[in-house]
Parts: structure tokens; C-alpha cells; sequence
């Protein structure tokens, strides 16, 4: 619904004036894709603080859980392409994949309830840390990620080449990716 609401909004700014519409856009894109982008980014970190016993603990944690998370994300790229979308379609297995995640953050939910709120692990380390290094990590991660974007858009033309372009060929490029951030995180941990 607010896909097709920002679709409708799109048509009509005023296309005459192309860095205006294209900000437009940009917006819209933002305004859909930002929330969920945040609360999906900031699970991991939540996950480290709810399980780590303490700070000496917490890197090897994180390392677990983003490792774990990310094996998660390879078999539901698989899965997704070539299972629930051939068998769903795609808006049911948004739907579907969907529900699931509401009952898992249920339960997430009813488990938080019940737990003992002994554990207070806070992480202010890195208020403590320059500016200037802040800065230099910010900036690492950024290119970092940029970096990785950029080969996985090259593995895709590549693969679209010689695999034929498909989902099935996005799926198995990022299946891929994902498996190899996953062990990555594994061995750290």
C-alpha cells in the first residue's frame, strides 16, 4: 500500500524540473526504506547487549550473533528464490515472511517480559573514543560497504552474463555474499 502511495506521489511532482523530481524520489525512497532499515540495523547490537555477560564478552558475542544472523539471511536468500517465491509468489511471501516476523518479535517480546533485568551491560566505551577516530571508523565501515556493494553489482552483471539474468542468479550471488560475512563472523567469534 505505501509502495503504490510513493509510486502515485512519484508521478506527480513536477518531472519538467529533474533535480527536483529526483530528490523527490530519493525521499520517498528514504521515508520507505529508512524505518525498517534502522530497526532491522539495530537489531544485532540489541542482541549483543541482551547476551553478552559483559564488555569482555561483547566483541565475541557480536561476532556470534552477526555471524549466526547472517547464515540465517543466506538460506532465506535461497529459500526465498527458490522456494517460497515459485511456491507463494511474491507478495505472498512478503506476506508470509511477514506474519513470521511479527510473531517472532512476539516472542521476542514476551521473552524480554520475562527475563531477569540483572544484567545491565552498557557499552559507553565508545563515547570515550576521538572524534577523529569515530570519524576514521565511520569511514572505514562506509567504505567497507560501499566496496562490497560494488563487487556484488559486479558478481550480478558478471552473473547475469553467464548464469542468465534472473532471480535465481541475484539469489545465488548474494547467497554467496552472505555465507562468506557469515563465516567471517563465525571464526571471529
Amino acid at each position: 500500500v505505501l509502495f503504490g502511495i510513493a509510486r502515485n506521489l512519484s508521478l506527480h511532482l513536477p518531472h519538467r524540473y529533474e533535480g527536483v523530481a529526483f530528490v523527490g524520489d530519493v525521499a520517498l525512497c528514504a521515508l520507505l526504506i529508512g524505518p525498517p532499515t534502522v530497526l532491522m540495523g539495530a537489531t544485532i547490537p540489541m542482541l549483543t547487549q541482551a547476551l553478552a555477560t559483559g564488555l569482555a564478552d561483547a566483541s565475541r558475542i557480536h561476532a556470534l550473533v552477526y555471524g549466526v544472523n547472517t547464515g540465517g539471511a543466506f538460506v532465506g536468500a535461497l529459500a526465498g528464490a527458490f522456494l517460497l517465491v515459485p511456491a507463494l509468489g511474491l507478495q505472498g511471501t512478503v506476506l508470509a515472511m511477514g506474519a513470521v516476523n511479527v510473531i517472532v518479535g512476539l516472542v521476542f517480546v514476551a521473552l524480554d517480559g520475562r527475563a531477569s533485568h540483572e544484567r545491565d551491560l552498557v557499552l559507553d566505551d565508545v563515547a570515550g573514543t576521538e572524534p577523529a577516530g569515530l570519524f576514521a571508523l565511520t569511514a572505514t565501515a562506509l567504505i567497507g560497504g560501499f566496496s562490497a556493494m560494488g563487487l556484488q553489482t559486479i558478481a550480478n552483471r558478471f552473473g547475469a552474463y553467464s548464469l542468465g539474468g534472473s532471480e535465481f542468479t541475484f539469489a545465488m550471488i548474494v547467497a554467496v555474499i552472505l555465507i562468506s560475512i557469515s563465516l567471517g563472523g563465525l571464526a571471529v567469534a
